[in-house]
């Protein structure tokens, strides 16, 4: 006869409890797994969500995309920012401003535009103004603006007796405060018939500054000397952006100004005015074709030159080429 083996009830228990315990170990050690699974991907996806963001964010990535990806991510841009899917259609403001006004944003600028008028209605012929017109000139890139141009619309003046262009270094350059006249109608042989053509709407006078090109701060200055019918409207209109302008205009007693700054924001203008003098101020931007337009009108039948002491050329073009460096 075989001998029974008996168990005693802890060594059953153990048996059975054994796989028991090693099946739920093995549960927890899955669902531990997942876990890490878990967090690791989430922190895995944050960390490539971050480094996508500062990569696009970067200037270097920027750089390397086309223009029409760049494009492309303007719009989308300004499709989030504004709410409007449709920001882009044809004929919108923006597709206005894509078109024809976001270059300026990389154009060579001004500063400071000052300009000073003398007037005398003195004359059977007509008012004869005395102008000088100066301004800083901005760097865009590497480059200020290409020339300086100077013309008028058929019409709009009777005469012009002289133009005179000249540039003066800023303060940081080498040559400091010297004058270089590049153009003087009086020193023209054949200026009567440039004058002729420039009246007749048939020629801008156009003065290259290729060799001072990378100075920026440099200041302009255009002296002249014309005729206008009398009552006749005149205007200043801005070749490049410009930021800030002053004018000053004087005119004998017995005659008025009428005025009015063609800007964006007129709110910004300062009026000044008193006996023979009006000025306006202007702190602010102005996009090319922006300006100022004025008419000076005899108030009575009197007419009287003007009191102040008339100035020289120089005298004048200091004078501004002062206040443009001290408004930079």
């Amino acid at each position: 006869m075989k001998a029974i083996r008996t168990y005693g009830l802890n060594h059953l228990s153990l048996l059975y409890t054994f796989p028991l315990t090693v099946q739920a170990v093995g549960v927890a050690l899955v669902g531990l797994g997942l876990l890490t699974v878990f967090v690791e991907t989430r922190d895995w996806r944050d960390y490539f969500e971050q480094r996508i963001k500062n990569i696009v964010i970067q200037q270097d990535y920027v750089n390397n995309l086309s223009d029409g990806i760049l494009s492309t991510l303007q719009t989308s841009v300004l499709k989030a920012r504004f709410k409007d899917p449709s920001i882009d259609r044809p004929g919108s403001f923006f597709d206005y401003f894509r078109r024809n006004l976001d270059r300026f944003m990389v154009e060579p600028y001004r500063e400071n535009a000052r300009c000073e008028i003398s007037c005398d209605t003195s004359g059977k012929e007509g008012m004869k103004v005395t102008e000088t017109i100066a301004y800083v000139c901005k760097k865009s890139g590497s480059e200020i603006q290409k020339s300086v141009d100077w013309g008028a619309d058929l019409g709009e003046f009777t005469n012009i007796s002289s133009i005179a262009v000249s540039v003066k270094y800023p303060q940081q350059h080498s040559s400091k405060g010297e004058l270089v006249v590049l153009f003087d109608s009086k020193q023209q042989a054949d200026w009567d018939a440039t004058a002729k053509a420039v009246l007749e709407g048939k020629k801008t006078i156009k003065i290259p500054l290729d060799t001072y090109k990378d100075i920026d701060d440099l200041i302009v200055i255009v002296d002249s000397e014309y005729v206008v019918p009398y009552d006749h409207f005149q205007y200043w209109q801005m070749a490049h952006p410009t930021r800030n302008f002053d004018m000053m205009t004087r005119f004998p007693e017995g005659s008025d100004i009428q005025i009015k700054p063609l800007v964006l924001n007129e709110e910004l203008c300062r009026n000044t005015s008193g006996t023979g003098y009006r000025r306006v101020i202007y702190d602010s931007w102005m996009l090319p074709k922006s300006g100022v337009a004025w008419r000076i009108f005899k108030s009575s039948t009197k007419t009287i030159k003007a009191e102040a002491t008339p100035q020289s050329r120089e005298e004048r073009a200091s004078q501004l080429e002062s206040q443009s460096r001290g408004a930079a």
